[in-house]
């Protein structure tokens, strides 16, 4: 697990009343550019701001990107660089149809 998906899972784990208060902002505020929300104040001052807004800039990325996993209100992204370097959902449909088979793995890491 990534260092920033460790540190959110393991805070809402440690926090779960606060999850649905935090998924909510999170869902709340993804319009919202993410340099003026870095001014605002959170609504807990407890909630890990950072996570929060590494959260909603992952979900930016996500909704033209990875459409089907941005609509999953209840996914935790990794942080937002992991977003960019992975493939979009229409690129990962056409390489899938490249290849016939019932299971095949990518080892490739991306490389």
């Amino acid at each position: 697990m990534s260092g920033h998906y460790a540190n959110l899972v393991s805070y809402l784990q440690d926090y779960p009343e606060e999850k649905a208060g935090i998924a909510k902002f999170i869902r709340d505020h993804e319009d919202m550019p993410i340099k003026e929300l870095a001014l605002k104040k959170m609504p807990e001052t407890s909630w890990p701001r950072a996570l929060i807004l590494d959260q909603i800039t992952a979900r930016q990325k996500a909704r033209t990107k990875i459409p089907d996993w941005h609509a999953q209100g209840d996914v935790i992204f990794p942080a937002g660089g992991v977003i960019e370097q992975c493939s979009s959902s229409a690129t990962a449909n056409f390489k899938a149809n490249l290849f016939r088979g019932h299971v095949i793995a990518d080892l490739t890491a991306g490389a």
